[in-house]
C-alpha cells in the first residue's frame, strides 16, 4: 500500500484505529473479569444469548460463569460489564437492617434464589453465621432503591439491568439447577447518597445490591442485583466463593447429590 493510500485509508480501517476503538469499549472489561473467573476454577462463556420475550429478538449478556457444587447443582455468574470515562452512577441507599423495604428484599431474593432447592434450606439455617457468609443476607452489603444519571449521559445503568434481567429470565426456566448471581461490573465511579430532609450525603462505594425485579411464567420475582466498581471484582469473587462454600456445605449435609 502506498503512502498516498495508507493516508486516504479511513482510521477505524487501521490496526490502531481498531486498538483505540477497542480500548474505549467495554471489551477489554469483559476480558479481564473472564480470565479472572477462569484463573479461580469457574467455567466461563462470553457473549451468552438469550432471546429477549418483549421483542422476539436474540440478545447477549457479556459472561455467563458456572461453578459446579456437586453433579447435579452449580453457582452461576451472570455479568453485565460497563465502562465510562465521562459519568458515574449514584444510588440511593438502605441499609439492610431495621427496614421494612430491605427486609422484604432480602426475603424475596432468598427465596426466589433457592426455590428449586428448597431441601437444602434447614440445613442452611443450621450454619453457624449462615448469613454473614451468604452474599445475599450479608447484612454490611446496602441496598441501592434508585440510580442517578447525569443529565445528557447514556442511561447505561438501567441498560444494563433491563439486559441482565431479561438473560436472567432466560437462564431460571433453563439452567434450573443453578443458583444464580445476577452482577453489574462498571469500570467507573459509583456513589451511594442518602436524603434526609434538607440533609444530602454522598459517599464512595465499591459494592451494593440494587433491588430489581424479574419476570417467570407471569411470576414476579424479587431480585438483588450486585452492581460493583471493576476495581472490586476481585474482593466481590471472594465474597461469592465464601456464598459457594456456604451452598455446598448445606448440599452436602442434605443428602443431596
Amino acid at each position: 500500500m502506498s503512502k498516498e493510500e495508507a493516508q486516504k485509508e479511513p482510521k477505524e480501517m487501521t490496526i490502531e484505529g481498531i486498538k483505540r476503538i477497542i480500548e474505549k469499549s467495554g471489551y477489554p472489561l469483559e476480558i479481564d473479569i473472564g480470565d479472572m473467573l477462569r484463573r479461580d476454577g469457574w467455567v466461563v462463556f462470553h457473549q451468552y444469548p438469550y432471546i429477549d420475550r418483549n421483542e422476539n429478538k436474540l440478545r447477549l449478556i457479556d459472561i455467563l460463569s458456572i461453578k459446579p457444587l456437586t453433579k447435579e447443582v452449580g453457582v452461576s455468574l451472570l455479568i453485565e460489564c460497563k465502562k465510562s470515562t465521562k459519568h458515574g452512577w449514584a444510588f440511593n441507599t438502605i441499609d439492610k437492617l431495621g427496614e421494612f423495604q430491605s427486609a422484604m428484599a432480602i426475603v424475596g431474593d432468598f427465596l426466589g434464589r433457592l426455590d428449586k432447592h428448597a431441601n437444602i434450606v434447614p440445613q442452611l439455617f443450621r450454619t453457624p453465621n449462615w448469613q454473614s457468609k451468604f452474599l445475599p443476607t450479608r447484612l454490611e452489603t446496602k441496598i441501592g432503591t434508585h440510580c442517578c444519571i447525569p443529565p445528557s449521559h447514556p442511561d447505561d445503568f438501567h441498560e444494563a439491568s433491563h439486559q441482565l434481567l431479561n438473560g436472567l429470565e432466560w437462564l431460571k426456566e433453563r439452567m434450573q439447577a443453578q443458583i444464580v448471581f445476577p452482577t453489574i461490573v462498571f469500570d467507573g465511579p459509583i456513589w451511594g447518597f442518602r436524603k434526609e430532609g434538607e440533609k444530602l450525603e454522598v459517599e464512595n462505594m465499591n459494592h451494593l445490591q440494587f433491588l430489581s425485579f424479574f419476570y417467570t411464567k407471569d411470576e414476579e420475582n424479587v431480585c438483588l442485583v450486585d452492581v460493583l466498581r471493576s476495581s472490586y471484582f476481585s474482593d466481590f469473587l471472594k465474597l461469592v466463593n465464601e456464598s459457594a462454600t456456604v451452598l455446598k456445605n448445606a448440599i452436602t449435609s442434605s443428602g443431596v447429590e
